[in-house]
């Protein structure tokens, strides 16, 4: 295997390691739309459950080429599980561990993005940009900031053209 081969299995267990997270933010957002926990609004979930299919749209030229597979396994059910009980039980607790992992997650994705194959820079700057604004959000609704949480979501969603 040359240094090219590593590069790219590298590159495809990190979009693996992408796509967990956001196998589990399109089912806890979707899931808690028609009953929101805490200071989590029905029209923010609607945004960011909007944000998880686009992300899906954006990355799936990338994790096709490198033969990443979309399909959400048993594996990511019972994590989505959890996090949804942890939110509905425990919402104040649930957002800020969320905040705490979103803004690690920046970091972590931000380092893909830098060890990515030329050619998918959009792809790349989107896929950070969206955890950005997640975590954002979720900053700002834990300072109990609900209408700045949501312009958070509104302007990543105008930016990015997300139907």
């Amino acid at each position: 295997m040359n240094i090219k081969d590593n590069a790219s299995t590298s590159f495809a267990k990190d979009l693996k390691y992408e796509l967990l997270f956001r196998n589990l933010g399109k089912q806890v957002f979707s899931e808690l739309k028609g009953n929101p926990p805490g200071r989590m609004t029905t029209k923010n979930l609607v945004l960011l459950s909007k944000m998880e299919q686009h992300n899906t749209e954006v990355m799936s030229v990338v994790r096709g080429h490198f033969d990443v597979d979309n399909t959400i396994r048993c594996k990511d059910k019972i994590l989505a599980k959890t996090v949804i009980i942890s939110l509905k039980v425990m919402p104040d607790i649930g957002t800020r561990y969320l905040e705490g992992s979103a803004e690690r997650f920046v970091h972590q994705l931000e380092e893909i993005q830098a060890t990515s194959p030329e050619g998918y820079e959009e792809e790349m700057a989107y896929m950070v940009g969206h955890e950005k604004a997640l975590y954002g959000y979720l900053v700002h609704l834990n300072k109990g900031e609900q209408q700045r949480a949501h312009a958070v979501l509104e302007q990543f969603v105008s930016e990015n053209n997300i139907q």
